[in-house]
């Protein structure tokens, strides 16, 4: 028996490896210039991409940061695409079933873990989230935005005092932001540790600002030693006139 037949093998898989990362790099590359309509045949590649590990061996540290970097694109908008196709593929729906639903309405139903589980409060079971999915998809073509996104709240049972609403941005100074903001947040996610989720690559993510935030104000209300006395309305009114 020749010992050199599996070294030959395996250069030569190494061989055609190699040579499909080059084309998926070279494909996207050209379907960049015109992202508009080539979206989903990049977000086919570039899931190829992150599946295969190809952006490391272009020297990058994830599917994000080179499609940032080298496509210009948005990390948020690389990592969405990929996870379309991602949570598309677990959950077994073609391309030619996915594509007609769009992009806006696939970001939204996809924004679900298939590896979850929802509690029918009709039936009360708990049951599995990729059958919502497919059943979501399947309908979602015939569906408006609005009536997808609400969908998608009810599984992941963000209604009623769940709801997400946003919370308006306000201006504070530099010194605040670095010296004060920053630091609390930072804080609150090293107390946490990281949250029950991955990106792309199946690295742990940190928990969110709004998360951050909840903890930080949470905590403030259930200090006992806060302020609780009223204010000195003599005080106040000294405020007041000094302000005139």
């Amino acid at each position: 028996m020749n010992e050199n037949i599996p070294v030959i093998i395996g250069e030569a898989v190494a061989g055609q490896q190699a040579a499909r990362a080059n084309a998926v790099r070279k494909a996207l590359s050209v379907l960049s210039e015109d992202i508009r309509v080539s979206t989903f045949d990049m977000a086919i590649l570039l899931y190829e991409a992150t599946a295969n590990n190809y952006v490391q061996g272009w020297g990058f540290e994830s599917v994000a940061d080179y499609g940032a970097k080298e496509l210009g694109l948005k990390e948020r908008k690389v990592q969405y695409l990929v996870r379309m196709v991602r949570i598309c593929n677990a959950v077994g729906v073609k391309r030619s079933d996915f594509e007609p639903v769009g992009v806006s309405k696939l970001r939204e139903i996809t924004s679900l873990d298939h590896t979850a589980s929802y509690f029918n409060t009709l039936t009360k079971n708990n049951e599995p989230m990729s059958e919502h999915i497919v059943d979501l998809l399947s309908r979602a073509e015939d569906m408006t935005y609005d009536q997808v996104k609400q969908a998608v709240s009810v599984l992941k049972g963000e209604v009623g005092e769940n709801a997400r609403v946003w919370v308006p941005s306000f201006w504070v100074t530099k010194s605040c932001m670095e010296n004060v903001i920053l630091p609390a947040r930072e804080m609150v996610r090293k107390r946490l540790g990281s949250a029950p989720v991955k990106d792309e690559a199946g690295n742990a993510i940190e928990y969110s600002d709004g998360v951050a935030e909840e903890l930080i104000h949470a905590e403030f209300l259930a200090d006992p030693n806060q302020w609780t006395q009223e204010p000195d309305e003599s005080q106040e009114q000294v405020d007041g006139e000094t302000n005139l």
